[in-house]
């Protein structure tokens, strides 16, 4: 009977035993990795979360206020600024700015809500005046929110099954928070900005 070859034999065994050592190796480097990964429980994040909830709670009461002086008659529209009083309201107090901090430059926003033309000429550009519009593009009805925005504005389905005019409620309360930044190429077109 032959004998077997030994160096044939360790060549087999290092073969056979690579791909577990690889692996090995692999899930070891991963699950470090995956570990400093997760930083939710850092002070910036944590930070961060506290901010956003706070200001969706601003919003849901400002929303709550605005709702509750439409129902008893009163005039919710916003009185007119000048753009310096704009940027008065935007600009940080020196007293609350840290001595190291730069300055924060103040951007002045459109004034007021929009008119019903701006918002007819929205429409037009971001959807042709459809209200019922879903291209499957992950944008939906006349303004085309994204789900994520309608639902972070509070109203629930999806924007393209909305009366019209909770979608026209819907752009109001948006342009309160961030004026014409959601549509930036129809609103530089249209000249908005």
């Amino acid at each position: 009977m032959r004998k077997p070859n030994r160096a044939a034999a360790v060549v087999l065994a290092a073969i056979v035993a690579l791909p577990i050592a690889v692996n090995a190796l692999v899930g070891a480097a991963s699950a470090d990795t995956n570990s400093n990964e997760d930083r939710t429980d850092s002070e910036v994040y944590t930070e961060a979360r506290a901010d956003y909830w706070q200001a969706r709670a601003d919003y849901a009461a400002r929303k709550a206020a605005t709702k509750a002086k439409k129902e008893a008659g009163e005039d919710v529209t916003p009185a007119p600024q000048s753009p310096a009083e704009a940027v008065a309201a935007l600009t940080v107090p020196e007293a609350a700015v840290a001595p190291a901090a730069p300055k924060v430059a103040a951007v002045p926003l459109a004034e007021g809500y929009p008119t019903n033309a701006q918002l007819a000429a929205l429409r037009m550009c971001e959807s042709t005046d459809r209200y019922w519009l879903n291209t499957g593009n992950g944008y939906y009805g006349a303004y085309q929110f994204s789900a994520v925005t309608w639902w972070w504005l509070g109203y629930s389905g999806y924007p393209h099954d909305a009366a019209p005019a909770v979608q026209d409620e819907a752009v109001r309360d948006l342009y309160d928070l961030m004026g014409w930044s959601p549509w930036p190429a129809c609103s530089r077109y249209l000249g908005f900005r």
